[in-house]
């Protein structure tokens, strides 16, 4: 796992889901409370399952989806959520039955604000030190994350809409595509 920056005191990770590595990472998630930013563009079920799988617990506590599928991710890592709070025995029709797992949310065509949530929002009293980037598209996007972290410690905010001239990346950028 690389370490891309930081934001404020938030610690920024990415590894390729391709990474040979890839299973020592899955299996060694933080003992801290900690936010992910799940990166896809493909229909990868059964992958997005596995991470789903492997990083809920009661440590995440948002998952911020982007890319082409993002709203797959996130239907996946809902299901993986309820049905851990099933398996567990939780009672269903409790109020708080979900309060102690992960806030999931979908970016369709919306990458930068994706990540900038991913990077400032915290969902708890205590600060969040720590996001995980897993990107499973095939072109990379390390740099296009580098280049928002570096925009981000500026201070720079995504835009708010189509009549607002700041710079965006409703798309990410592929590390391809950077000569």
């Amino acid at each position: 796992m690389e370490r891309l920056g930081k934001i404020d005191k938030r610690h920024i990770y990415y590894f390729r889901w391709d990474d040979p590595k890839r299973d020592f990472y899955l299996n060694n998630f933080p003992v801290k409370k900690w936010v992910l930013l799940p990166i896809g563009d493909e229909k990868l079920d059964k992958e997005y399952e596995l991470l789903a799988e492997k990083s809920t617990s009661e440590l995440l506590r948002f998952v911020s989806a982007v890319g082409g599928e993002c709203e797959l991710i996130h239907d996946i890592f809902d299901e993986v959520i309820i049905k851990k709070k099933k398996d567990s025995g939780a009672d269903m029709n409790a109020p708080d039955v979900f309060e102690d797992t992960a806030m999931t949310v979908w970016n369709t065509n919306r990458f930068d604000w994706g990540f900038w949530s991913a990077t400032f929002d915290d969902y708890d009293d205590e600060k969040i030190k720590i996001l995980i980037c897993v990107d499973f598209t095939k072109r990379g996007v390390k740099m296009c994350l580098q280049r928002l972290t570096k925009m981000i410690r500026k201070r720079w905010l995504p835009s708010d809409g189509e009549k607002d001239k700041r710079k965006n990346f409703n798309k990410p950028f592929y590390d391809d595509e950077i000569n």
